[in-house]
């Protein structure tokens, strides 16, 4: 790991983002395939069992967006971590 990819990482010309893009037809077609499902599972349920599942998600989506922030903590923490070495190794 060079001195490159270091200055390119702090000076921004390498983004979270751009795995993404890559991979974005991928999503868009799971993302079909679970709006699909949903649909047709959500037209058997009752009102009550209705309003009882979106609770449900609303759950599971709370807990995917503190799971993604938590992520985003540790791995911030660890390139700091890695900052940190190479700076005490002195190689930059």
């Amino acid at each position: 790991m060079g001195r490159t990819f270091i200055n390119d990482l702090y000076y921004g010309r390498i983004t979270p983002w751009e795995r993404r893009r890559a991979r974005k037809s991928a999503y868009t077609e799971l993302d079909g395939k679970i709006i699909c499902e949903r649909e047709q599972f959500t037209k058997r349920l009752s009102e009550e069992d209705l309003q009882n599942f979106e609770k449900l998600e609303e759950l599971c989506m709370t807990r995917q967006e503190q799971e993604k922030i938590e992520s985003f903590r540790q791995g911030l923490k660890i390139g700091a971590f890695f900052m940190e070495e190479i700076y005490r190794e002195g190689d930059l």
